[in-house]
């Protein structure tokens, strides 16, 4: 009997205070989805503000999943000497076969974090930028097709909203001549664009 393989799967996205009950339900929804994958591995990053990482983590527990968690030692971006945000991304991305990014489409009512008109992690990698709210996630995407690309041939943004989900997939390589992504300005020219759900 062959050996089943292994598809690391990287799922990140917002905390827990940008989601209504409602947005939840679908973003758990998603999130097992995702996982019914065979030969499934969760690879997140445990976030101190709950959210996508701590639900895509409970969601793996409950179908025995196994997984690679990436838990920052420090809540800082990029701490000398010390694991932080940045590098807790860059292993996610490193470890992951695909990575995953769950945003929401609109801040719920209420919502006393801060607020951004655009994703500047988005914008930068040529991606629609406007069509969710900014998410750290994002940077991880990009860091996936920019830094990693060799290792990933795809990502994906799933935006959640009252109405549903919107998934927006990426080639993570270059569809017309098959290179690896090696700037940002790659993605603009060679993205594909998937609407689903």
């Amino acid at each position: 009997m062959a050996e089943q393989e292994e598809m690391n799967i990287g799922i990140v996205g917002c905390g827990f205070d940008k989601f209504t009950s409602e947005t939840r339900e679908l973003a758990y929804k998603l999130i097992r989805e995702l996982l019914s994958v065979e030969g499934a591995v969760l690879v997140s990053g445990r976030s101190p503000v709950g959210g996508i990482d701590v639900m895509a983590e409970e969601t793996a527990d409950a179908l025995y999943i196994l997984k690679i968690i990436h838990a920052p030692k420090v809540e800082q971006w990029d701490p000398p000497f010390q694991y932080g945000y940045k590098a807790r991304n860059l292993d996610i991305a490193k470890d992951s076969d695909v990575v995953h990014v769950i945003a929401v489409k609109e801040y719920p009512p209420g919502y006393r974090g801060q607020r951004f008109d655009l994703c500047y992690h988005c914008a930068r990698a040529g991606r629609d930028s406007r069509g969710h709210k900014k998410s750290g996630a994002c940077w991880t995407l990009n860091a996936a097709s920019v830094e990693i690309g060799k290792r990933q041939k795809m990502g994906a943004i799933h935006i959640i909203s009252e109405e549903g989900i919107t998934s927006e997939v990426y080639s993570l390589d270059c569809p017309f001549c098959g290179a690896d992504l090696e700037v940002e300005t790659h993605y603009a020219n060679c993205r594909t664009t998937v609407q689903a759900l």
